[in-house]
């Protein structure tokens, strides 16, 4: 039976936008008060899990906006024990994100090759940089199979995957490597007077 009004999908569906979007302006106050954004999350996975199932693509939303607070709170979190099962619960989140988009729309997806950038930036908060190296070559993998090698997100990930090598693997010459190839799709895209500060 199709429900209506607040136990409706349509419903659940906008719950989860309002969700992200409230998260996002947290993270520009003091106070970064998650608690309406994690009730409205909630809410939404609430409703689309009953009516639509536990894999259905529509949990991507309220999931990313969970995944997201819990990253941020564990960023801040002093105890490392309440850090710790944080990023856990935010890397399960991930996961299960990266693994209906792989399901629904492919690997060769940019909504796909964005949630596997997004994991690895999280695995690499972690500590875990051999699974924040896989996730970022995945996702560029992905995006260049889609859009070509040189892309502003190709870019995007050689960058990440520069910091990742010269920061916590001390690989400098493979963080060399991609930063100059970061460089020159920038150049490529945008003309040689490109500055991401502008």
């Amino acid at each position: 039976e199709r429900q209506e009004g607040k136990k409706s999908v349509a419903h659940a569906r906008i719950l989860s936008r309002i969700a992200f979007n409230n998260y996002a302006i947290q993270t520009h106050s003091e106070s970064r008060d998650y608690s309406e954004a994690t009730e409205q999350a909630h809410q939404a996975m609430e409703i689309l899990t009953r009516e639509l199932g536990e894999d259905n693509f529509l949990l991507v939303v309220p999931k990313n906006a969970l995944a997201a607070i819990k990253q941020d709170k564990a960023e801040r979190e002093p105890s490392k024990k309440k850090k710790a099962e944080l990023y856990k619960d935010a890397e399960k989140l991930k996961t299960e994100i990266v693994e209906v988009l792989k399901a629904k729309l492919g690997e060769l997806n940019p909504a796909t090759s964005m949630a596997m950038g997004n994991h690895g930036l999280l695995y690499q908060e972690m500590g875990k940089f051999a699974e924040a190296e896989e996730m970022f070559k995945n996702s560029m993998k992905a995006l260049v199979a889609i859009q070509g090698p040189e892309d502003d997100r190709v870019a995007l990930i050689h960058s990440r995957l520069a910091q990742l090598y010269r920061c916590h693997l001390e690989d400098f010459s493979k963080a060399e490597e991609h930063y100059l190839l970061c460089i020159k799709i920038q150049e490529k895209v945008f003309g040689p007077a490109y500055s991401q500060q502008q």
